[in-house]
């Protein structure tokens, strides 16, 4: 597979390309050399009043950003000019002017759908917020190569605005609620400021980091992981949440009741064209593919980053992921004819998208989405028997993991090994006897240790008995006492307990403020203000 950034731009949706080619045609033939004067003034118009003037700057800035694209010029060519042309934006501070034109259009498609409760006759809101995010994506990815861009994606432009990655996450927290927000667009988009201000997850240290006594909410120079952990902290169990049901709308025989987006409108309201009816369930099968990948990539990449900037932080975070089900959500999707599905899709190529790149397939989509949801079950339930026990051994785990390591696929079958060698030790030996083969691939397949005792029958296998590892309560008191040691100045999630005043208290509170507050002989300064004002008047006469 290519690499992430190149995925990533392959499944991006080439709708609004097309919208903007055929409605632009004439209108949006720019010059090969645009004068700087007009792409600021552009940029200008994206803060004007007049929602026309506003449109008509975005979808020419829009055209800019896709490297001006005609008949005769190759792929590679609007490919070096759309690099040119977005690092001209990067330098007049597109990414501030973008990210408030985003911010006018979520908002305003927030208020206007929690006010009216139905969708829009004219789609005009919807089609302006699709395409100010097409510019952000646009402009993050042609200036991903700059250290500097990548790391302002977390930073504030200015007192009162919010960072791109902080308003990605308020529209991931409003995914379930406001059908209008496109959440193909904002999770794609989402993904990929992850990949640049993560960065690759860093190897295992040898060392242990040293002890530090300052609060990890105080430190002054934090990581990218640290400073999006802080933001998220308030908001985090809600984001879980959202992205789980965003996942769950699109696993098999699974009704919209449970669905966090509308899928099919999304889709729709993407769709511009006449030949849209013709390829309809391809379309629709590619979408739901680029949620799932795009889902699994966004909570295992801030899974294993957590993991390696703070156990705590890991510990938190897949604790949210295992008390909103996510693990019977993942059992869920991969509990279906694999097999089938990638053979449906394995010859199957994709149209062109954004007509530069060669595209994805769903089939490469549906891998890359399949072996990220093993290794988040393996990352979760990992010297896990508490969870090992109530959720993979109880949703019938090991059934569906027999059929994946089946599948002729090196990185799917490897991580379902994985994930049953993780369940053998709490198996009955009725299970090994009938399974053999399973146990000589894991041993044929995966690295063994030999103080390893994966085969041995857990001695305390039963629910009365103290099992090792922590238990759900366990894991929740600790969560609770890293947040609340190191970020409860920031946070809101950490409550203080109420504490109910009594009604003779309440009774004699004045009393009680002249005793304990007001009293002489601890504060001898401090007078009352008449006797200032008493004394302030004899001075004068």
């Amino acid at each position: 597979m290519s690499s992430s950034l190149e995925v990533l731009f392959s499944c991006y949706e080439s709708f609004d390309v097309a919208l903007a080619m055929k409605s632009g045609a004439s209108t949006y033939e720019l010059p090969t050399e645009i004068p700087r004067f007009d792409i600021i003034g552009w940029l200008d118009e994206l803060e004007h009043v007049e929602k026309a003037n506003q449109h008509a700057a975005s979808l020419s800035l829009f055209f800019f950003a896709l490297g001006q694209p005609r008949e005769q010029d190759t792929p590679s060519d609007v490919l070096q000019r759309a690099k040119i042309n977005n690092s001209r934006l990067k330098d007049y501070w597109a990414l501030n002017m973008f990210s408030r034109y985003a911010t006018m259009h979520i908002t305003s498609a927030c208020q206007q759908y929690k006010e009216t409760q139905c969708y829009p006759e004219t789609g005009q809101c919807e089609r302006d917020l699709r395409l100010s995010l097409d510019l952000l994506y646009l402009l993050v990815f042609h200036n991903s190569d700059d250290p500097s861009f990548c790391s302002s994606l977390q930073v504030p432009f200015a007192v009162g605005d919010k960072s791109l990655m902080a308003l990605l996450w308020d529209a991931v927290q409003n995914l379930s609620d406001v059908p209008l927000l496109p959440a193909k667009k904002i999770l794609l988009l989402l993904q990929l400021c992850l990949h640049n201000t993560l960065g690759p997850v860093p190897p295992k240290s040898a060392s242990a980091a040293p002890l530090s006594t300052v609060p990890r909410g105080q430190l002054l120079d934090p990581s990218p992981m640290e400073q999006l952990y802080r933001h998220l902290l308030p908001k985090l169990p809600q984001c879980v949440v959202v992205l789980l049901r965003v996942l769950l709308g699109v696993c098999p025989n699974m009704g919209r009741g449970g669905a966090a987006v509308d899928l099919e409108r999304e889709l729709v309201a993407a769709a511009r064209d006449e030949t849209f009816e013709q390829r309809w369930e391809k379309e629709y099968q590619r979408h739901k593919a680029i949620l799932v990948f795009a889902v699994s990539d966004i909570l295992l990449m801030t899974l294993q980053h957590s993991k390696r900037n703070h156990h705590g932080q890991f510990l938190y975070l897949s604790q949210l992921i295992v008390d909103a089900n996510g693990i019977l959500v993942m059992l869920k999707y991969i509990n279906q004819d694999i097999q089938a599905l990638f053979a449906t899709h394995s010859g199957s190529n994709e149209p062109p998208s954004l007509l530069f790149l060669s595209p994805v397939s769903i089939f490469e989509l549906l891998v890359a989405s399949v072996v990220a949801l093993l290794r988040l079950l393996h990352q979760l339930c990992k010297n896990q028997p508490d969870r090992i026990k109530k959720f993979l051994l109880q949703y019938k785990a090991p059934l569906i993991l027999k059929r994946l390591y089946r599948v002729e696929h090196e990185a799917i079958c490897r991580y379902s090994l994985k994930l049953l060698k993780t369940q053998i030790k709490y198996l009955p030996r009725k299970w090994r006897q009938a399974n053999m083969q399973v146990i000589s691939s894991i041993y044929d397949i995966l690295p063994s240790n030999e103080l390893e005792d994966w085969l041995l029958t857990d001695m305390h296998n039963t629910e009365d008995d103290a099992d090792v590892g922590l238990s759900r309560e366990e894991t929740r008191q600790i969560n609770w006492n890293y947040n609340n040691a190191n970020y409860l100045c920031m946070t809101r999630a950490v409550e203080s307990p109420e504490i109910e005043l009594t009604p003779q208290f309440m009774a004699n509170y004045l009393e009680w403020l002249d005793a304990e507050v007001f009293f002489d002989d601890f504060y001898p300064d401090v007078r009352s203000p008449d006797e200032v004002d008493v004394e302030s008047a004899s001075t004068i006469s």
